[in-house]
């Protein structure tokens, strides 16, 4: 992170500082966590619904802190502390400043479904060409993306920003910290319906992010999503547009020659083809592929280096990694789910081999038709796993629905069901899948510890 002196926060922070900063405060490394303060770094003080974090402040004093952040005035402070009436919005304009110095490439992400995926793709295809740096973990909301912009390295030349939001205006919020030079929507689906207020109000949010493009942006748009007239309609004038789709051939970027697994397909762009040979299975990573190749395009990468960079992206933990135990293979794609991600998961277990076990938790922030949500999935994913194991209130729904499944209340004793009935079909392939709140990954520990 670059160094802020004095006279560059006291004019950054303007608007929003309760007093000038009189006293003497570089700043170069700001943490908000004050069990983790290292000594020269300063605090920023983050509450929560729950928790006023003012009450760390002694804490991270003591630990080394050398100034703190904060909208309480403090009283007996050994150390500087800046006062502003909000400390998260000083950490976005902190941000917006280093993006303003960056004279890389920037490339925003969102979207419903695939936005770490389509990161760690892009982050490894824009690797071969040039220093490229990324989202780390989930950092993509409105305090994870200024940290992304925190540990922005001298030397980079590409920054490839994962943006998340639950609600409308947050990517726009996001957007303009980041100012992309290239914004990708990987989908709209039914993920955080509540809080979008429906799958229109999804679409409109994660509009926002073309909304705020310039002249000579490019936006990608995914041609087979159903909002992508929508989206084109947000696009300006003079805002470049790439367009990729997996069913839609008159795209500009699309794929043909797709091997029953998806790993292998040939990428075409406009009269050009190149074989691409992916890490990882599935249709919808095809779809991630080409969603990564526009943006790459648009960055001037070559399809050969974009292939290059495919081949040797990893995938992020909890996200369809496979795990082999004797002849049982363990699926854990628990980071997340929602109705979208669920069908493209269970694609993946139908086309495997052997006895197909899906292990499933809830899915949340569905909003009011979540019930129903989860009744559609069991009836539709009935033909895709030759056994299903539920767990939370909300897989009742879909357990009642699906012949083929059964409903646990204790997560324990799912376990020991599926260790059974692993036990009579020894060649199997178990995909584990869950809302995060659900913590489905516990499963897969489970299986992982037990079966040799």
């Amino acid at each position: 992170m670059r160094q802020f002196t004095t006279a560059e926060l006291n004019r950054l922070w303007q608007n929003i500082l309760l007093e000038p900063i009189s006293e003497d405060v570089t700043l170069s490394v700001v943490n908000t966590d004050s069990r983790t303060v290292n000594a020269g770094e300063t605090f920023v003080v983050v509450s929560g619904e729950n928790f006023d974090a003012h009450q760390f402040i002694a804490s991270a004093v003591e630990r080394g802190a050398n100034a703190v952040v904060v909208e309480k005035k403090q009283d007996n402070l050994s150390v500087p502390q800046i006062v502003v009436n909000n400390t998260r919005l000083a950490l976005a304009v902190l941000a917006k400043s280093i993006r303003q110095h960056f004279t890389g490439t920037v490339i925003g992400l969102t979207g419903s479904v695939g936005k770490t995926t389509n990161k760690q793709m892009l982050a490894s295809v824009l690797s071969q060409v040039g220093k490229t740096h990324a989202t780390q973990g989930n950092l993509n909301n409105d305090l994870g993306v200024p940290f992304t912009w925190f540990a922005l390295s001298d030397d980079a030349q590409y920054a490839v920003i994962e943006m998340g939001a639950n609600h409308q205006g947050e990517i726009a919020y996001l957007a303009q910290m980041t100012r992309p030079n290239i914004a990708m929507i990987t989908n709209a689906g039914p993920a955080h319906l509540a809080g979008f207020g429906g799958l229109d109000g999804v679409a409109k949010g994660k509009g926002e992010v073309f909304a705020g493009l310039s002249a000579g942006d490019t936006a990608i748009i995914n041609r087979d999503d159903n909002y992508h007239a929508y989206w084109q309609g947000l696009v300006k004038t003079d805002v470049n547009v790439l367009t990729f789709a997996l069913r839609d051939k008159t795209a500009d970027i699309y794929a043909k020659a797709i091997s029953a697994d998806g790993s292998h397909f040939t990428l075409c762009y406009r009269g050009q083809e190149q074989a691409v040979t992916l890490p990882t299975v599935g249709q919808h990573n095809v779809m991630n592929a080409l969603g990564v190749s526009a943006c790459a395009i648009a960055a001037g990468v070559a399809l050969s280096d974009i292939a290059k960079g495919l081949a040797v992206f990893e995938t992020a933990e909890g996200r369809l990694q496979k795990h082999r135990r004797g002849a049982v293979t363990i699926i854990d794609d628990t980071y997340n789910a929602n109705p979208l991600s669920m069908r493209a998961s269970a694609d993946i277990l139908a086309g495997s081999r052997g006895y197909r076990v899906m292990v499933i938790g809830d899915m949340g922030e569905l909003g009011e038709d979540e019930l129903a949500l989860h009744a559609r999935l069991g009836l539709d994913l009935e033909k895709k796993a030759d056994a299903f194991f539920c767990f939370g209130d909300k897989m009742r729904l879909f357990a009642e629905n699906n012949r083929l499944a059964r409903h646990f209340d204790d997560l324990s004793t799912l376990c020991a069901a599926v260790l059974h009935t692993l036990s009579t079909h020894p060649a199997a392939t178990v995909l584990i899948k869950g809302s995060r709140s659900m913590q489905m990954e516990r499963v897969a520990t489970y299986l992982l510890n037990t079966l040799t």
